[in-house]
């Protein structure tokens, strides 16, 4: 759909609504979703096809500064709302789903960097992974766990002045991609985060898993086998894991829904076009009496 505005008159009331003029907020938002027609859009059907290929694409959006948005300059970031950063997601969904779940659970990896990690890690890994020159992989998920963080099985022993991790985790965004890895497991004093490097010993990768969407998007088992990591990559506090994962998870969330309103802004607009494209007895099929009711709920829902 050549010509696609992703950025539309309702995100501009929102920013009005909500942070006054928002005169630079849509002038920003506006660039960005040009930028997305012209560089993402094009490519999108492509990559669902080939489950592959994102990575330039995914590049050029992370050198826009999507990521950077919502954190502070001082760690690397443009220190604008939340809620900006949400549309820009919005925005993002609408062009590629794939692109969009990629650099959404990237994001997710970088909060929770910025939340509980100490100066240490930042200083060591944010400024790298909001700019995209590191992608960041949110590792959670497990063959027979999901938001039930309590249940994982995956062990981190402390030995020395090293973790030792084992287990695995399932259904991971940019595993096997990703240069860092914000993994959940279990320590002594119960869930814990841990940062594990692409490279560190004992990191393995399943094949990417096949999907109903968002194919362009990895997602694979990761596997850790007796898998060494300085102490140091500790995130916070040793058995308040569970808790940082509900936080972060919260913000995630939001974002995951902004990307399904911009999906579902595009199944909207390509339902439109072809109405009014496709022809049945003598006519456009967007004439007809049910035809417009379909439409009427989907722009309605």
């Amino acid at each position: 759909t050549k010509g696609l505005a992703l950025f539309r008159d309702v995100h501009r009331r929102i920013l009005l609504a909500n942070y006054g003029s928002g005169g630079d907020y849509a002038d920003l938002l506006s660039a960005l979703g040009r930028f997305m027609e012209q560089r993402v859009l094009p490519e999108s059907a492509g990559f669902d096809v080939h489950r592959s290929g994102i990575q330039p694409a995914r590049s050029a959006v992370f050198s826009q500064g999507v990521c950077q948005m919502p954190y502070p300059k001082d760690f690397g970031g443009l220190g604008l709302p939340f809620g900006v950063y949400t549309l820009a997601m919005e925005l993002l969904g609408g062009a590629d789903a794939s692109i969009a779940l990629s650099v959404g659970i990237h994001t997710t990896a970088a909060e929770g960097i910025f939340r509980f990690g100490g100066k240490g890690t930042k200083r060591r890994y944010l400024a790298d992974v909001i700019s995209g020159k590191k992608l960041a992989s949110f590792t959670l998920t497990e063959p027979t766990s999901g938001s039930d963080a309590k249940a994982m099985g995956t062990t981190a022993v402390r030995r020395g002045g090293e973790y030792v991790l084992n287990g695995s985790k399932m259904f991971i965004t940019n595993a096997g991609e990703a240069d860092v890895y914000f993994v959940f497991a279990r320590a002594g004093k119960g869930p814990s985060c841990f940062v594990v490097e692409k490279g560190d010993p004992g990191l393995e990768f399943g094949e990417d898993l096949p999907k109903l969407g968002m194919r362009g998007s990895r997602t694979s088992e990761v596997v850790f086998s007796d898998c060494r990591i300085p102490q140091d990559r500790l995130v916070g506090d040793e058995g308040s894991g569970f808790e940082y994962a509900k936080e972060m998870l919260n913000g995630s969330r939001i974002v995951m829904g902004s990307i399904c309103v911009g999906i579902a802004q595009a199944a909207l607009d390509k339902a439109v076009a072809y109405s009014k494209q496709r022809k049945a007895f003598g006519a456009p099929i967007s004439e007809f009496q049910l035809t417009k009711e379909k439409i009427a709920d989907m722009s309605t829902a």
